[in-house]
């Protein structure tokens, strides 16, 4: 009897063999490799991850250029992270998140997203502009009023 179980759970179990998909079955990593093609051309719109330094690189040295002349206000670049102090020691923090490929914004209303859109960094829920939307947050933060140059 014990045989006849055996026999029936390894004949059972070779034909279920061919049916099996996963990380260590060929058939299932020929799937995943023509999936994979399919949304290649939909990630073919991403930056590169050098091509995202540069422009986050020129996003930052633009806000400091405009921010920086504002006395009320203290600006500080250092690794990537800039931070601006208001005149009542709150801030704002304007940071790259290289894995996501965006710019965050954490301010005292709260965290933004910002992702490269058509040309201009756009907020990932609103859709709202970088460079309007840390203007608005700078004033209602701090009533100072940024243009950017």
């Amino acid at each position: 009897m014990g045989a006849g179980v055996a026999g029936g759970a390894g004949a059972a179990g070779a034909a279920a063999l061919g049916r099996r998909s996963g990380p260590f079955c060929p058939h299932a990593a020929s799937r995943k490799a023509k999936a994979s093609t399919g949304s290649a051309r939909i990630m073919a719109g991403i930056m590169t991850e050098s091509d995202f330094h540069r422009a986050v690189d020129a996003a930052l040295e633009r806000i400091v250029a405009s921010v920086d002349p504002h006395e009320e206000l203290d600006v500080d670049l250092e690794g990537g992270v800039l931070d601006i102090t208001c005149p009542d020691a709150s801030r704002i923090i304007v940071n790259r998140q290289t894995p996501n490929r965006e710019i965050w914004v954490a301010a005292r209303s709260g965290g933004f997203h910002f992702a490269s859109r058509e040309g201009a960094w756009r907020d990932t829920r609103s859709g709202d502009e970088l460079y309007a939307s840390l203007a608005r947050l700078i004033e209602q933060q701090s009533g100072v009023r940024v243009r950017w140059s």
